[in-house]
C-alpha cells in the first residue's frame, strides 16, 4: 500500500483547549483508514502576528485563528475587532499569507458541545455553557476553569470520535442556516464577517474544509441532540 501524502495546516489559537482539540482531531484523521491523506497540524497558542514570527518559511498558505467573541459589550467588540486587525497585519508579514476567521460566539465550548448535541438557543453568559457540558459529558465540574484543566478536557476529547466531528460540522451548518432565516445581525468587518447573536461559529467551516481535503469517505450520521 502506498504511503499517504501528508497535508499541512497552520493554526494560531487563543487558548490551550483549542490546541488540545486540534491535536485530538489530527490523531483521529491520521488513524482513519478511510482518509486519503494524513495531516500535520502546526499549532501555536499565540496571537496572529506572534505566530508569523515564530513559524519560519511560511509562504503561500492559509492560517486559521481560533478565538472567542465572549461578549457583545463594546469593550469586548473592540478587542474582537482588534484581533481581525492583527490577522490582516499578519498577512502582510508573509508572502501570500491568508489568515482565516475561526471565531466562536460566545466561546469555543459551543463547538465542543456540537459534537454531541444541538445548541440552537442563545445564552447570556459564558459560564452558562458549564451546565450543558456537565449534562452532555456526564461530568460534575464546578466551574469553567476546572473543565479547562488539561486532564479534564482531554478526558472529554477521548469521547469525541470522527463521526462526532462530522456531526458537529452538520450542526454548525444548521446554526448558520437558522441565523440567516431569523435575520440575525451579520457583522462585516473589513474582509471578515461574524454573527453578533449567539450561538454562532466559523469553526465548523474550517474543520469541514479539512475533512473534505482529506477525502474521508465515512458518511456522517443523522444529527440529533437535546
Amino acid at each position: 500500500m502506498a504511503e499517504k501524502q501528508t497535508l499541512k495546516f497552520y493554526f494560531s489559537t487563543e487558548g490551550e483547549t483549542e490546541k488540545w482539540y486540534l491535536e485530538h482531531l489530527q490523531t483521529l484523521i491520521n488513524n482513519c483508514t478511510e482518509a486519503e491523506y494524513k495531516v500535520s497540524f502546526i499549532i501555536k497558542v499565540c496571537r496572529p502576528k506572534t505566530f508569523i514570527k515564530r513559524v519560519v518559511n511560511i509562504s503561500r498558505t492559509t492560517i486559521y485563528h481560533f478565538f472567542d467573541v465572549e461578549s457583545v459589550e463594546p469593550e469586548y467588540i473592540a478587542r474582537f475587532n482588534g484581533v481581525f486587525d492583527e490577522m490582516l497585519n499578519a498577512e502582510k508579514m508573509g508572502k501570500e499569507i491568508n489568515y482565516e476567521n475561526g471565531y466562536s460566539n460566545l466561546t469555543f465550548e459551543l463547538w465542543i458541545l456540537l459534537h454531541k448535541v444541538d445548541c440552537n438557543g442563545s445564552i447570556s453568559e459564558r459560564k452558562n455553557y458549564l451546565k450543558k457540558i456537565n449534562k452532555t459529558f456526564n461530568t460534575r465540574f464546578q466551574g469553567i476553569k476546572e473543565y479547562k484543566e488539561e486532564n479534564h478536557f482531554k478526558n472529554i476529547l477521548k469521547t469525541i470520535t470522527l463521526d462526532d466531528v462530522r456531526e458537529a460540522i452538520t450542526r454548525a451548518k444548521s446554526i448558520e442556516k437558522n441565523n440567516q432565516q431569523n435575520g440575525y445581525t451579520k457583522v462585516n468587518y473589513k474582509k471578515y464577517s461574524w454573527y453578533k447573536e449567539n450561538p454562532s461559529t466559523a469553526v465548523g467551516n474550517i474543520i469541514g474544509e479539512i475533512i473534505n481535503k482529506c477525502e474521508i469517505k465515512t458518511s456522517p450520521g443523522v444529527a440529533g441532540g437535546a
